[in-house]
């Protein structure tokens, strides 16, 4: 049995927080001692954790304090291995090492995006890492970025994709009779990356017959500044004359229930890590329609989506019109083919076979040297 302590900023609504929540959980079904650091008050999946795993919370309101105390704690040595989720928590992570200690250190990267590895505080974040074990990327264009910007880290950067628990309910069964229309889920916050303002402009391009026949309920809240409100997007969707086309909803902790009821999950994106809102699409047996970014050949063939550039406002046009122009038949062979992918490569027990493993390798190579 091993002492695994998980770091990250909080349990708060996020793709790195739900995996977090997933890899505690199986690591403590395998009889390993489990806890959970973490440095913000944010506990959206909380109580989704098992009941027997602690979680340490160190919240004071200086960066400053909290660094140093978060450090201490990592620093008396409690676990044998310490993985830390998400930019901030790694630095942090690698902040803590010191030349006595005797346990190990992966550091996860989530996301592929390249201006993680620019500017001034990003370059340092990425200099700490030098002091880690392992670093695990989610996908291979993460990893792809790495060995771009840290090469001299080649020998330590591996993959490990996200998981994500599959239900034995009957999902496939859809009746694609909600208000005559077909029923096109998002599940994303409002931030740039998530493309909301390109979307708007495609589906005003799109066939007033086409458009006649599905909507899009987009799921999410979360708002980025500098960049425009919630208010002000749904102000732009009424501008646009898309109102009966896209809806924006509250964030849920029902996701998968929205999923199951609806015919396709969507994704439209400019950049993602692995994206979980895929990833329980695939789940739930459902067509999709996701933007050509991170791994998405590995979610999305032509067998079980329909895939488009994400910068290109026709190519998200014409994406949406084909899917809405599938028969139901092939919409229900789509949703039997993403089922098959999940269970082949995203399973829990794929991801936590895949963690576990790379836990041991990395405990034994540390114990070697």
């Amino acid at each position: 049995m091993l002492n695994i302590l998980l770091f990250i900023d909080g349990l708060g609504l996020g793709g790195a927080q739900r995996q977090m929540v997933y890899l505690a959980n199986a690591l403590h079904d395998e009889g390993h001692k489990v806890k959970v650091l973490q440095y913000t008050n944010q506990d959206f999946f909380k109580n989704r954790i098992n009941k027997k795993i602690e979680i340490v919370k160190i919240a004071p309101k200086s960066n400053l304090l909290r660094l140093f105390k978060v450090r201490h704690y990592i620093q008396q040595g409690w676990q044998d291995i310490l993985i830390s989720f998400l930019e901030t928590p790694n630095f942090i992570a690698n902040f803590s090492v010191n030349k006595k200690r005797k346990w190990a250190l992966i550091t996860s990267e989530r996301n592929a995006i390249e201006d993680n590895f620019k500017g001034c505080k990003n370059k340092i974040y990425k200099f700490f890492e030098r002091k880690s074990d392992y670093i695990v990327c989610n996908s291979y264009s993460a990893k792809d970025l790495w060995l771009k910007y840290k090469p001299e880290f080649k020998d330590k950067i591996g993959v490990i994709h996200n998981g994500v628990q599959i239900d034995k309910k009957d999902n496939l069964k859809t009746s694609f009779t909600h208000n005559g229309k077909l029923r096109i889920t998002v599940a994303a916050s409002l931030k740039r990356i998530k493309n909301i303002e390109r979307l708007i402009d495609a589906i005003a391009i799109i066939d007033d017959d086409v458009r006649s026949k599905f909507e899009i309920r987009w799921y999410g809240t979360a708002e980025e500044k500098g960049y425009l409100t919630k208010e002000q997007i749904k102000n732009l969707i009424k501008e646009k004359g898309v109102d009966s086309n896209l809806i924006l909803e509250e964030t849920t902790q029902d996701i998968i229930d929205k999923y199951y009821n609806s015919d396709v999950v969507a994704l439209f994106s400019t950049h993602e890590g692995m994206p979980n809102a895929i990833l329980e699409g695939l789940a739930v047996g459902k067509p999709i329609l996701m933007s050509e970014v991170s791994d998405y050949k590995y979610l999305a063939n032509e067998n079980n989506a329909i895939t488009f550039d994400p910068n290109d406002t026709k190519s998200i046009a014409d994406a949406i019109s084909k899917i809405v122009n599938r028969r139901e038949d092939e919409l229900l062979q789509m949703g039997e083919e993403s089922r098959k992918i999940v269970e082949q490569g995203f399973s829990i027990d794929v991801f936590s076979k895949s963690w576990i493993k790379k836990i041991n390798e990395v405990l034994a190579s540390r114990h070697k040297t």
